[in-house]
């Protein structure tokens, strides 16, 4: 597809903290990064902005101001901008759900790779207390909320581009970026491990 820009939100102020999570966009080829970096940086803000709610009070939500540009075919970095964030703070009130569990945003595309769709994943986590039903399970406002973040995510560089699921290149070839169309959000919290465990 070309060059896909990396996004990367860092969440401070919480046990077992930071946190971070990273977003992948495509620009389409009319534009230029060096003009529209700071789109995507406030597209995601933006995104965060809409869903304040799941997260604690006591939590920091930083967009970092940083956008790094990768060729997604050998994932080879072209080049940096730094842009302009502010920090944001959460409003779902003081307490913490358990912050080893968040709500898991599954990002589908129309791609295929080695036979397998594209998917990716994304973790909120942690999020407030207030976002956890009596039995363990998210709150339907969480999960509405959830699914506003998500619609930000994938709307947040529009008309210029969209957010994407970066397929790694592997010994530097074979990377590919797919379009996220739709996404899911699952009723129930989830683990993020890595596949050492």
């Amino acid at each position: 597809m070309g060059t896909i820009a990396r996004v990367q939100t860092v969440f401070t102020g919480w046990p077992g903290g930071p946190g971070l999570q990273t977003s992948f966009y495509h620009l389409d080829s009319m534009w230029a990064w060096s003009g529209y970096f700071q789109n995507a940086l406030d597209g995601v803000v933006a995104a965060y902005s809409s869903a304040l709610g799941l997260f604690s009070s006591g939590e920091t939500i930083t967009v970092q101001p940083i956008v790094d540009i990768f060729e997604d075919t050998t994932g080879e970095m072209l080049e940096s901008y730094e842009g302009d964030t502010d920090p944001l703070s959460g409003g779902g009130g003081a307490t913490w759900a358990p912050t080893a569990t968040g709500i898991c945003v599954t990002w589908r595309t129309p791609g295929i790779v080695n036979n397998k769709r594209v998917r990716g994943r994304s973790f909120l986590v942690p999020v407030s207390g207030a976002a956890a039903e009596d039995d363990g399970t998210p709150t339907s406002t969480a999960i509405a909320q959830a699914q506003t973040w998500a619609a930000g995510m994938i709307g947040g560089l529009s008309p210029y581009g969209d957010l994407v699921v970066w397929h790694r290149p592997i010994n530097g070839a074979g990377g590919s970026s797919h379009i996220v169309t739709s996404n899911t959000v699952t009723d129930q919290f989830a683990v993020l491990r890595s596949r050492r465990d």
